[in-house]
C-alpha cells in the first residue's frame, strides 16, 4: 500500500478489538507527508488510547472532530456513538487548533426496508453547513488540544484569561449507595437523579452537599443542592467542599446546572445508557470564582 504513495484515506474500520486506533496509526504510516486521513470511529477512541494518541500527534495534526448523531451505528448488537476524525500528516503543534462540532441531527429518518433516508431533503443544507465550518475553520468551533507544554486535553484547552480550577480541586467525591428504585416511606430524604426527592428510613450523610447525576440518561448532569440528613442514589456522586470557607454550595449547584449541556457533551460516554466517569468529572475545569462573587 505504501508503494502507491497515497495522499488521502477515508476509512470506516471495524470497531471491536481496538481496531480503530490500529487503523489510524497504520493509515498515517502509509500516507505521504501532508496527506489527509478521515476516519469514523467510536467517540472515545483517542481518549481511551492516550499513549497512542500522543504518539499519533507527533506525526499528524488533528484537524477536526465531528460527533455524529447518537445511535447511528451498531456493532455486535450494541449501539456505538461515533465521531469523524480528520488528520493531516504533519506534526500537531501546541498552537494548532482543532475544530469540535456536534452533529445532533443529520436530517435522515429510518424507513423500513430502505434504511436511513433523506425523506425531507434536509441533508444538503446540513452538509453545506458542516463543509463551511471545516473549510473556513470557523473560530467559534476551534480549540487547542495541546497546551504550551504539549500536555494533551481532548476536551480542548480553553483560551481564557480567567483562572481555571478542576472540580476535583474544589470538592471531595463519593459515590451514592442506594438503588434509585429503593425508596421507602421514611423520615430521611432520598436523592436520585430525578427532579423530585424521595424518602427512606436510613441516612448516610448529614451535611451540606451537591448530588450530581452521572449514571442516568435523561437526567445526566443534573445537580441537586441539599443540607441535612440524606441518602443518595448509586447513580449519583456526592460532592462535599474541600474548603468550606471558600465555597458557596448553592452557587455551585446553580453553576453546574448551567453547564449541564456542555459537561454532558464533553464527558458523556456510552451508547444506550450514557454515563459520566467520576475521574473525568474530577478533572473537568471550570472558571475559578472567588467567594465574594459566589454570593
Amino acid at each position: 500500500m505504501k508503494s502507491l504513495k497515497p495522499t488521502k484515506y477515508i476509512i470506516n474500520p471495524p470497531y471491536e478489538n481496538n481496531n480503530p486506533i490500529k487503523f489510524t496509526k497504520q493509515a498515517l504510516e502509509y500516507l505521504e507527508p501532508n496527506g489527509k486521513l478521515i476516519i469514523i470511529m467510536p467517540r472515545t477512541t483517542l481518549k481511551n488510547n492516550l499513549n497512542e494518541t500522543k504518539q499519533i500527534l507527533k506525526n499528524a495534526k488533528l484537524d477536526f472532530i465531528i460527533k455524529m448523531p447518537e445511535k447511528l451505528f451498531r456493532e455486535q448488537s450494541r449501539t456505538v456513538n461515533t465521531a469523524i476524525f480528520g488528520f493531516t500528516k504533519t506534526k500537531h503543534q501546541p498552537q494548532d487548533r482543532t475544530i469540535f462540532y456536534t452533529l445532533k441531527d443529520d436530517g435522515l429518518v429510518n424507513i423500513q426496508h430502505k434504511g436511513r433516508v433523506d425523506k425531507f431533503n434536509k441533508w444538503q443544507s446540513i452538509k453545506n453547513e458542516i463543509m463551511d465550518i471545516i473549510i473556513s475553520s470557523q473560530e467559534k468551533y476551534q480549540k487547542r488540544i495541546l497546551d504550551d507544554d504539549r500536555n494533551l486535553d481532548l476536551i480542548g484547552v480553553r483560551d481564557t484569561k480567567d483562572d481555571e480550577i478542576t472540580l476535583g480541586e474544589i470538592f471531595n467525591f463519593e459515590k451514592g449507595s442506594l438503588a434509585s428504585e429503593a425508596s421507602q416511606d421514611g423520615e430521611y430524604t432520598f436523592i436520585t437523579a430525578s427532579e423530585d426527592f424521595k424518602t427512606h428510613t436510613n441516612a448516610t450523610h448529614n451535611c451540606e452537599a451537591l448530588i450530581y447525576a452521572v449514571g442516568t440518561g435523561g437526567s445526566l448532569g443534573r445537580c441537586h443542592y441539599f443540607n441535612g440528613k440524606f441518602i443518595a442514589s448509586n447513580l449519583c456522586l456526592i460532592l462535599t467542599p474541600k474548603n468550606k470557607d471558600e465555597i458557596e454550595m448553592k452557587f455551585y449547584a446553580k453553576y453546574l446546572n448551567m453547564l449541564i449541556e456542555q459537561i454532558v457533551e464533553d464527558l458523556a460516554d456510552g451508547a444506550a445508557k450514557p454515563t459520566i466517569k467520576e475521574n473525568e468529572l474530577k478533572k473537568y475545569k471550570i472558571k475559578s470564582i472567588n467567594k465574594d462573587k459566589q454570593k
